[in-house]
């Protein structure tokens, strides 16, 4: 492989050249939150301990709270039914499994090695 060929190749793929929507982790879900899902942002929140992200940007009220969970037979969280999020992770709060988040890379783990409440 020629110089110019890795070159090329390293210029496209990195973090500087890709000008993409942004991943924005918002936290705990919050009444009066305005949460972003457009060309720029798209908010990932945890609500009951289920990674979600927005699909569809709108201000937080109780009346709209991601709460129409769907379990498979043993109860576990394996989607959602709402006009705003989509379900992406379920069991992200305490040691396994869990979600790690490190220079704003995250990372889905076995043992996140961080104390129950401060992880996401």
């Amino acid at each position: 492989m020629s110089n110019s060929t890795y070159s090329g190749f390293a210029t496209k793929h990195s973090r500087d050249f890709y000008k993409g929507t942004s991943f924005h982790y918002s936290g705990e879900w919050l009444v009066g939150t305005h949460y972003l899902c457009d060309e720029y942002t798209v908010d990932f929140i945890v609500y009951n301990n289920v990674l979600l992200r927005c699909k569809k940007s709108h201000l937080a009220y109780a009346s709209n709270k991601p709460t129409d969970f769907i379990t498979d037979s043993r109860g576990n969280v394996i989607g959602l039914s709402s006009h705003y999020w989509d379900f992406v992770l379920a069991g992200v709060a305490g040691i396994t499994p869990g979600v790690k988040i490190v220079d704003n890379y995250w990372y889905i783990c076995n043992d996140t090695g961080v104390p129950v409440d401060q992880q996401v």
